[in-house]
């Protein structure tokens, strides 16, 4: 399975990703993609970080991104990310 990560529409903070069998049904616009084995390992596919400077909104969601690659991730918010939830939209 694919998971390609996205930025935010504006005014949003949730992180937005999506899920697919194929790199074909991913939308355009990924600023960050992963293949997640079967075993649970995980490995980076595209990396948009890497053909482009990201915006900072792109940067923080990249990075939050990131911690998808740890062997069978859960996709749970880490601390940082409670925090801007908090910040930007009085929620955890």
């Amino acid at each position: 399975m694919y998971r390609a990560f996205y930025r935010p529409p504006n005014g949003k903070y949730d992180e937005t990703f999506v899920d697919a069998n194929t790199l074909e049904e991913l939308p355009s616009g990924a600023i960050f993609v992963i293949k997640m084995n079967e075993d649970g390992t995980r490995e980076i596919i595209e990396d948009a970080g890497d053909k482009r400077s990201l915006t900072a909104k792109e940067k923080q969601y990249h990075k939050f991104a990131q911690r998808h690659l740890e062997f069978k991730h859960d996709g749970g918010d880490t601390g940082e990310m409670k925090k801007l939830l908090m910040e930007k939209m009085g929620r955890l």
